[in-house]
């Protein structure tokens, strides 16, 4: 061998080490950044609701001491339903009628349901986790949109949001009209009836098949922008926002869960296309 191949082959296996090297690096880069599913890093946990034998109606009667008093829905369109092979064993199917849209509003086709569930958490929560999947039909209709439960603090949004941001906050998943998930934010900074709306870095909700999705929030420091909200689906990280304010009242923590889920549709003809329903699993809520 002469000393120009040596040079080649000492230069080759350089080269190889420096590739390895960058490869490793890259890895480590993409990797150790992503912050995992916030159902893997909270201890504390309840579910709602609790206890519901498979076949019983939900009544509102058997859940008011979780729950304020304003219920919608909820006895009325959700049933706990047999599951299937492979899928969860509790299911709360809710059923959303022809022409139905927000529960809450008093002028239009009642369905789906609305309410706040704020258990009695044993200390002030500055950040939460909630964690459930949905499944939808394979001939459901996104129509032009809808929600899905979130958290929210301090008193519970009206049907258009906060008359006064300073009350509280809240964090409701929704479906866009092409089925792409979201997030629709009430807070201190914002005063639109439509909430401050992100879509999500995903593709559009899957038809026929159960996802799981994971929400993460954790409160600002009062007069400064560093609260975070996160959203998973299925596991991935697909919202990020480290620059929220969601309250500067001092008093205001966590409260717990809003159990929305309807069609977004505000005039006649405009709720849900046609009969229809979706399903998910009982809320698990972690707090810190």
């Amino acid at each position: 061998m002469n000393n120009q191949h040596k040079y080649y082959i000492a230069n080759g296996a350089v080269l190889l080490v420096i590739g390895v090297g960058v490869l490793s690096f890259l890895k480590d880069a993409l990797t150790e950044d992503v912050t995992p599913p916030c159902d893997e890093r909270y201890a504390n946990y309840l579910v709602f609701p609790e206890n519901v034998g498979v076949g019983e109606r939900i009544s509102d009667e058997s859940v008011e001491l979780f729950l304020d008093s304003d219920v919608q829905g909820l006895s009325a369109f959700t049933r706990v339903v047999h599951s299937k092979e492979g899928a969860p064993s509790v299911q709360l199917e809710t059923r959303l009628p022809k022409g139905s849209s927000n529960p809450r509003r008093a002028d239009g086709i009642i369905g789906g349901m609305g309410f706040a569930w704020q258990p009695e958490l044993p200390a002030k929560a500055t950040s939460a986790c909630l964690t459930y999947k949905v499944w939808l039909p394979k001939a459901f209709k996104f129509a032009n949109g809808g929600t899905l439960p979130g958290l929210f603090g301090g008193a519970a949004p009206g049907v258009d949001g906060f008359d006064d941001p300073s009350e509280g906050f809240s964090a409701n998943m929704v479906w866009e009209d092409r089925g792409m998930p979201g997030l629709r934010t009430y807070d201190t900074t914002n005063s639109s009836r439509r909430g401050r709306r992100v879509t999500l870095d995903t593709h559009a909700l899957p038809l026929g098949q159960w996802i799981k999705v994971s929400q993460e929030l954790i409160l600002n420091t009062p007069g400064q922008s560093d609260g975070m909200s996160r959203v998973w689906i299925d596991d991935e990280l697909k919202l990020e926002n480290m620059s929220v304010v969601f309250s500067n009242n001092k008093k205001l923590s966590i409260s717990g869960v809003l159990g929305d889920i309807y069609y977004d549709g505000r005039w006649k003809n405009n709720g849900s296309p046609k009969d229809t329903f979706l399903r998910t699993t009982p809320f698990v809520l972690n707090w810190k």
